[in-house]
């Protein structure tokens, strides 16, 4: 295992008040097998998302003078990355961060450097719904108290936003079962 491997897992025993024996650790692979060990450990089953739900209307009802929003929408369609004005009112009103994707802007230094940090998704592919979950894992610390956890989406929000803090990975591409979770620092876990 390497050092940052163990400082990430370090990370999350802090956060959650667990300790994850070696043999366990072998275990886990995903973010999903981090949430799932840490749900076992905690006696937290529910798999409702309230908070998913409660930021999602918070943010439909800020760009209500707006067509209704579907979860599958692509957010970066309807709303342009490009157009800082409304994602930093969008950001004031919510009182939350809105991490925006990696993207070009045409010019090509940007498509030269966007080149070189190539994220691992397309941006204009970015569903409402995820970027939901990408506001929450942003806004873990705001939005979460480690000791009062109710579902396994607020562990994967907490995972997430540990992750990001720790390792500097895009939270858009994060995803519970698709990324190893240390193969994002360039590791396998352990």
């Amino acid at each position: 295992m390497g050092l940052d491997s163990v400082e990430l897992l370090m990370d999350f025993e802090n956060y959650f008040s667990i300790s994850v024996p070696d043999l366990e650790a072998e275990k886990i692979a995903t973010v999903q097998n981090m949430v799932d060990f840490v749900s076992k450990e905690r006696q937290i089953f529910s798999e409702d998302s309230i908070l998913k739900e409660k930021v999602r209307t918070q943010f439909e009802q800020i760009v209500s003078n707006e067509p209704a929003l579907n979860k599958e929408d692509l957010v970066f369609v309807r709303f342009h990355p490009s157009n800082k004005l409304f994602w930093s009112a969008i950001e004031n009103k919510l009182e939350l961060k809105l991490p925006m994707p990696n993207w070009t802007n045409g010019s090509s230094i940007s498509k030269f450097f966007n080149w070189l940090t190539k994220p691992n998704y397309d941006w204009e592919s970015i569903k409402v719904d995820h970027f939901i979950d990408v506001v929450c894992f942003a806004n873990y610390k705001t939005l979460l108290k480690s000791s009062e956890l109710t579902s396994k989406y607020e562990i994967l929000v907490a995972i997430a936003g540990i992750t990001q803090e720790k390792c500097g990975v895009d939270f858009y591409e994060i995803f519970p079962k698709k990324a190893p979770l240390m193969g994002i620092m360039g590791d396998s876990f352990p």
